[in-house]
This record gives C-alpha cells, sequence and structure tokens, in this order.
C-alpha cells in the first residue's frame, strides 16, 4: 500500500490524483518535479539499496484511546484487540481498513484450504498490512496457524524521519502478529517480485503503480514501471486454484488494472467493495483472479 503509517501518504494524496494517467491535468511545476524526480530517483534508490539501513527499536504507540464502537468490535471478532495500543492511529486505520475490505473479499471468493496456506503479499511497503491480512485469512479458515506470509518489497530500505527504515517497521508488525497467535512462519523478502519464482495459494496487491507519476513520487525510477510484465509475472506465481486480489486506489486506476487483464489474457472478476473504514474513498475496487490458468512467466 502506498501509505507507509508514517503521514507521507496523505501529504501526496492531492498531487497523485492530479497523476493518474500519467500525469493529466498536473501543472507545469508539478511536471517539472516528475522530470527531476525521474533523474535523481535512480541515484538515492541505488544508494538504499546498496547501505540496506536497519536500526532496532522501531515501536508504535497510539496517540489517543480508540472510542469508536465498531472499530472496536471489528478488532475484537479478528483477535486484533490486543494490538490497539500497539500501532500509532493511521496503522491502526489501515489495519481496520484491510481487514473489513479482505472480509468482504474473502465472503464472496474463499481462500485455498491449503495446509499450510502459503500468501504472498506485492509491494508490501513497511508490512503494516500483515496482522490484518493474516487476521483476516484466520477469520474465514477457522484457525490462526498453518499460514506462511511472505511480503515482498522492492524499496525496503526507504528510511523514514525516524530514523528507521521500512524493513525495521516490517519486523515490528509480524512480531505483533506473532504476539496474539497468528503464527511465527512469516517473512518479509527487500527484492524485486520479477525475479521471485516460488508459487503461492493467495496473493495480494494493494495499490500496483499503472502511471509513472504515483510511482516517481514513491521515489522509484521509472524503470520499474512495468505493470503488464508485473502482472502476468504475478499470476503466474499462483498455485493450482490459487487466488490473486489486485486493489486499486482510484477508478481511473481501476479502468486501467481491467485493460491490462485484457491485454495479458487473465479474466478477472470486478467489483467495488464498500468501506466502513475508507481511507480515501467510500468504495474500493477490487479485482480477483481465481479461475483458469496462470500464464507462463517470461
Amino acid at each position: 500500500m502506498r501509505d507507509d503509517g508514517d503521514g507521507s501518504a496523505s501529504r501526496e494524496d492531492a498531487d497523485d490524483r492530479r497523476a493518474r494517467d500519467g500525469g493529466a491535468g498536473m501543472s507545469f511545476a508539478q511536471r517539472v518535479e516528475c522530470a527531476l524526480r525521474a533523474l535523481a530517483n535512480p541515484v538515492f534508490f541505488a544508494l538504499r539499496s546498496r547501505l540496506r539501513f536497519r536500526r532496532a527499536g522501531y515501536r508504535e504507540t497510539r496517540e489517543t484511546p480508540l472510542t469508536d464502537p465498531v472499530a472496536i468490535a471489528t478488532l475484537q471478532r479478528f483477535g486484533l484487540t490486543d494490538l490497539t495500543e500497539r500501532m500509532r492511529a493511521s496503522t491502526l486505520a489501515t489495519t481496520l481498513h484491510v481487514v473489513d475490505l479482505l472480509d468482504a473479499v474473502f465472503e464472496r471468493h474463499a481462500p485455498p484450504t491449503a495446509t499450510p496456506l502459503r500468501v504472498l503479499d506485492v509491494g508490501s511497503k513497511n508490512f503494516e498490512v500483515a496482522p490484518a491480512l493474516l487476521a483476516s485469512l484466520a477469520a474465514h479458515r477457522g484457525r490462526r496457524d498453518a499460514i506462511e506470509l511472505t511480503g515482498i518489497e522492492l524499496d525496503a530500505y526507504r528510511v523514514y524521519a525516524d530514523g528507521h527504515s521500512r524493513a525495521d517497521a516490517a519486523a515490528y508488525f509480524l512480531a505483533l502478529a506473532a504476539e496474539v497467535g497468528l503464527g511465527r512462519s512469516h517473512r518479509f523478502i527487500a527484492g524485486d517480485v520479477l525475479e521471485h519464482r516460488e508459487r503461492y495459494d493467495v496473493i495480494t496487491w494493494f495499490h500496483p503503480f499503472v502511471t509513472p507519476a504515483p510511482l516517481l513520487r514513491w521515489g522509484l525510477p521509472r524503470r520499474h514501471l512495468a505493470p503488464e510484465r508485473m502482472l502476468e509475472h504475478i499470476a503466474s506465481l499462483r498455485a493450482p486454484g490459487g487466488l490473486l486480489v489486485i486493489v486499486n486506489q482510484e477508478p481511473e486506476e481501476a479502468a486501467i488494472q481491467r485493460a491490462l487483464f485484457a491485454r495479458v489474457g487473465l479474466e478477472a472478476t470486478s467489483f467495488e467493495v464498500p468501506s466502513r473504514f475508507p481511507r480515501r474513498h467510500a468504495t474500493c475496487p477490487v479485482h480477483v483472479v481465481q479461475k483458469g490458468t496462470a500464464p507462463a512467466s517470461s
């Protein structure tokens, strides 16, 4: 997801909206900014990737008490109540949004019954979605064990203002998941999913980049914008009967995503999921690939 839980996403939301469709509606200054990022991002991305910065001690605490009865009931239902004071407000908001969203998705498209269930989250950022993803799957399986979750993130060593990297945060969120009984057989990989070859029963992909400007604003080199190639490859990582769930951020992106499915020959079910805990919009565009044979990876 594009919100790393540190508020950085909210500062870029307006620019991201203007950046759909390759920058339509962007001002001259914003176009210049994107051009400069296209030059600078490869340098800073290479530096981050080489340094692989890590620092112990990443922690989060909630700033204000949680009083929303619907939120409290949702956390209780999914066994996440103990995490309330261990997440800042923005992280908890993401957790509620994701667990509620995936609950609706898995009601329509049940995850496979494989044991252990192998799960991949693509573009995990700081992996704050891990507890929610595990809890939603556990609820629909009727058990909180026998799930093996892998998160993979290309820019895993992006450093926040507090001096911690995404990889530091990911370790923290996986530890939180273990503390509430969601297992310890999980991992966070710093790497390119296009080089990944393992197979999974469930794959989630939140807010994939389908146009250049948002990718540039999040610090990635332009060469990593390959939506068609990535979709084809990620779909090929499904095990037989595997489930691929893609969540777009905007209706415009959802339209692009549907066109990508057509181009790579994938049959997807697309629908809108109303959110009780919206991050931006009242509904989220979702696409599920479940039937058919995964295309061969190039």
